[in-house]
């Protein structure tokens, strides 16, 4: 996956100070992404919408190194076995979010 590469920051705009703008690169010109200027959402949601949106890429990429050590470990794990109660149901959901949410952020549904 293709994204611009850089450590994607939050900076709050100048001429509207309810705005928040990502930008990525050590100089911060080159936009990423702004907030809605609107007054539906409150300007502490906006700044934390920046911020999800900025840490992104550092999402994207912690969870695209782990699942696979995730996915050996849950092969290694085997079967539940809830008659003795060993139950992996958690991790097993929890792997098929990631590798859902890492499809979307890939373009995919």
């Amino acid at each position: 996956m293709e994204y611009t590469k850089g450590k994607w920051e939050v900076y709050q705009t100048d001429v509207k100070p309810d705005r928040w703008m990502v930008c990525a690169g050590d100089t911060g010109k080159r936009g990423i992404a702004k907030t809605v200027l609107d007054n539906v959402i409150p300007p502490a949601e906006k700044q934390a919408n920046a911020n999800l949106i900025a840490s992104a890429p550092d999402l994207y990429e912690a969870l695209k190194g782990i699942l696979p050590e995730l996915k050996e470990y849950a092969n290694e794990v085997g079967d539940c076995d809830h008659s003795v109660g060993i139950c992996f149901c958690g991790l097993f959901n929890k792997l098929g979010n990631i590798e859902q949410a890492l499809a979307k952020a890939d373009g995919g549904k």
